[in-house]
């Protein structure tokens, strides 16, 4: 029977230091995962502070863009007036004239002081 009492105790040493391995193996895991949770999160930051440096880059541009197109707008409506002026100046004087080609006929098919 000793016999069987020695292999007990080795039985139980080695679930002893099966138990130890596992132990340890967990721990090792739970440290390898809390390293990968703080690198996806150191990770997910620079992500973050390179997607917060576009917006205020892209805003910028926005900004400066719509200056530009106010610039470009208002020049193109000024020119736009300049030319609806002219045109209507032009059609102004066509009128007079036409006016003072009418106005020159009929005085030249009336006599004056004649009757």
């Amino acid at each position: 029977m000793a016999a069987g009492a020695g292999e007990l105790k080795l039985q139980a040493a080695g679930a002893a230091t099966a138990a130890a391995r596992d132990d340890d193996w967990r721990a090792r895991r739970q440290a390898s995962n809390r390293e990968s949770a703080r690198r996806a999160r150191a990770r997910r930051r620079g992500q973050l502070d390179v997607l917060s440096s576009r917006v205020a880059e892209l805003r910028a541009a926005n900004a400066r863009l719509a200056v530009e197109l106010n610039r470009v707008a208002a020049a193109r409506l000024r020119e736009e007036a300049r030319a609806l002026r002219e045109r209507l100046d032009a059609a102004e004087a066509q009128r007079a004239a036409a006016r003072g080609k009418e106005t020159g006929d009929e005085e030249a098919g009336t006599p004056t002081g004649t009757n």
